[in-house]
């Protein structure tokens, strides 16, 4: 059985009708739930599910359903599926078929979930602070401006640059005709791109690169 523990975002009438229809049971601690439970199911919402971080941690077998929205925690590209998770469509048309083979193979399912929570023990407040410093560091590369003398032309169009790194996605405004470069470490960027022009011309830019 399947149940919500709380529902949020919603008026009175449609959570109490949810109550009536005995979809709504009691809520259960992390602790509890950790300690019960082999499997732990992970959709996001309006948002990714943050409590994805404690389901790693559980020593459970996460399911993870994948975003429809493409979200994902900043972290999450060191997990990878079949090793510290089990992937389900977002659609959940594979959900049967995943936890059957979870049934079918426990001690392969008993190590990615070993493996997930080892992943995360190794992450720290301090550690996943210099991990985003240096994502975004690794990300904005470096931007170089106009030459020594030279005075930048505030008439020029500004170009409207979306990368995204890691997990972790930046806008940034580039003027057009100055130099910029946008790097991920040894990480390639996955979305280098130019979305807009912001005046009504084309003004071609110098460089932009990986």
């Amino acid at each position: 059985d399947a149940r919500l523990s709380t529902v949020a975002q919603s008026d009175a009438y449609v959570s109490l009708q949810m109550q009536r229809m005995g979809l709504v049971g009691n809520k259960i601690d992390r602790e509890s739930m950790s300690r019960a439970s082999r499997y732990l199911v992970d959709i996001d919402g309006n948002a990714n599910s943050f409590g994805i971080f404690w389901k790693y941690a559980s020593h459970g077998v996460v399911f993870k359903v994948a975003s429809p929205y493409g979200f994902e925690m900043n972290y999450h590209e060191r997990l990878r599926p079949w090793v510290h998770y089990i992937p389900v469509k977002a659609d959940l048309s594979d959900m049967h078929q995943q936890f059957r083979w979870a049934e079918e193979h426990p001690e392969r399912a008993r190590t990615i979930a070993l493996q997930a929570s080892r992943a995360v023990d190794r992450m720290s407040y301090e550690s996943e602070v210099r991990w985003g410093l240096l994502m975004l560091r690794s990300l904005l590369g470096q931007y170089r401006g106009p030459p020594v003398g030279e005075i930048p032309d505030p008439t020029m169009p500004l170009v409207q640059v979306d990368a995204k790194c890691a997990g972790v996605r930046i806008n940034m405004r580039v003027q057009v005709g100055m130099h910029f470069m946008v790097r991920c470490g040894r990480y390639p960027a996955k979305e280098v791109k130019t979305s807009r022009i912001d005046w009504g011309h084309y003004h071609p830019y110098r460089e932009a690169r990986r």
